[in-house]
């Protein structure tokens, strides 16, 4: 779904909102019954948003965006470092690789 922001709010921002589990919940709330996960329109444009200024806007996104950005760089040596002790394990039970 793409999100078209009117107004002043950083998309980094409204994007860390919408990934809140309490937001989850509510928008996933008036799906009872249906046969397909997923939230309307409506639901997504009847949150409410408290109005905060440009300048706390823009500290909360950049918050935001450094975090992801870190747990992007964790998350890409967590795989590196997974891959690492694989090829470890491989090299010492592996037959074909003794030496």
């Amino acid at each position: 779904m793409i999100v078209r922001l009117q107004g002043s709010m950083p998309p980094a921002l409204l994007a860390a909102y919408l990934r809140h589990p309490i937001i989850g919940a509510r928008l996933l709330e008036d799906i009872s019954g249906t046969g397909t996960p997923g939230f309307s329109m409506d639901t997504l444009r009847s949150l409410p948003l408290r109005d905060i200024s440009t300048d706390r806007a823009v500290a909360l996104a950049a918050l935001v965006e450094e975090t992801d950005q870190y747990r992007q760089e964790v998350e890409a040596g967590a795989q590196q470092l997974g891959e690492a002790t694989a090829e470890t394990v491989f090299a010492h039970l592996d037959p074909a690789e003794e030496a």
